[in-house]
């Protein structure tokens, strides 16, 4: 049998293709989870300042105030810092 019309992969050359695509998720996947984690936060982040915005437009259109509107309370109940710690987490 003649080596050189062989056809196939060596053992060799599957196993380099599969240490590479190993080292390349490993650097990746890191990566990709720390981006989703970013992402959720800032979604949570905009939501609740887009909850904050409509609870001041509900309270700025309530004619005689008697809505119940919690920042009616001193201290506030609920104001744009309390995603304060939300938007500085470093992980």
């Amino acid at each position: 049998m003649n080596l050189l019309n062989q056809k196939g992969f060596t053992l060799l050359e599957l196993l380099v293709t599969v240490a590479v695509v190993g080292i390349l998720a490993a650097i990746t996947l890191p990566n990709y989870y720390a981006y989703t984690t970013r992402a959720e936060r800032a979604a949570i982040v905009a939501d609740g300042r887009s909850v904050y915005r409509g609870m001041v437009v509900y309270f700025m259109e309530d004619p005689d105030g008697s809505g119940g509107y919690p920042m009616a309370t001193d201290p506030p109940a609920f104001d744009e810092c309390t995603f304060y710690p939300l938007l500085n987490r470093t992980t």
